[in-house]
Order: C-alpha cells, then structure tokens, then sequence
C-alpha cells in the first residue's frame, strides 16, 4: 500500500505491507507532478483550516432529550452479577 501527498513544496511518500508493524516513510524533494501541482493550486482553499462555524442549514439535526431525564456521562459496560455487588458493597461503605 503507499500514499502520497505534498506538504509544502515536498512530496511525501508513506509506503507500507500487508503488515501494520512495516511502514517507512520517504520524504523526497522532488517536486509533484504537474497534474498534481495544478490541483492544488486550483483546490487549495478546501484544505485550509476553518475560520468560522459551518452556514446554518434548513434543518436541524438536534436531540431532543425526555424531560426531567439526565444523559448518561459514563459508557455502559457489561459486569457479571457477583462483581456488580462487589462494587455496590465498596459504594456504600465509601
């Protein structure tokens, strides 16, 4: 697998195998192709880091909670019973 991309003006090269352990990368000076060169010059707004929030659009996509419900601040996890009152022992001592 390899990417390629340009920071600056330097093409980057990320080349790797089948296995994730075996990346190298390979910075050359060459520069990008002319193909490559005119994209960027022509695009090269979109990769420009955001100044302000996005425009509002026609709807919105907000989540409408039940009243008087709190939303849960922690992930649910899935503990065998034995532990679970193991720990709601330890709770209530503390």
């Amino acid at each position: 697998m390899q990417m390629q991309f340009v920071l600056g003006d330097t093409l980057v090269t990320w080349q790797g195998s089948s296995s994730h352990r075996n990346m190298s990368t390979t910075i050359t000076t060459d520069a990008p192709p002319p193909e490559l060169r005119q994209l960027l010059e022509s695009y090269g707004s979109l990769f420009d880091e955001p100044q302000d929030l996005p425009p509002s659009r026609g709807f919105s996509h907000k989540i409408l909670l039940e009243q008087e419900r709190i939303p849960l601040l922690c992930d649910l996890i899935v503990i065998p019973i034995c532990k679970r009152m193991k720990l709601k022992s330890n709770v209530r001592r503390c």
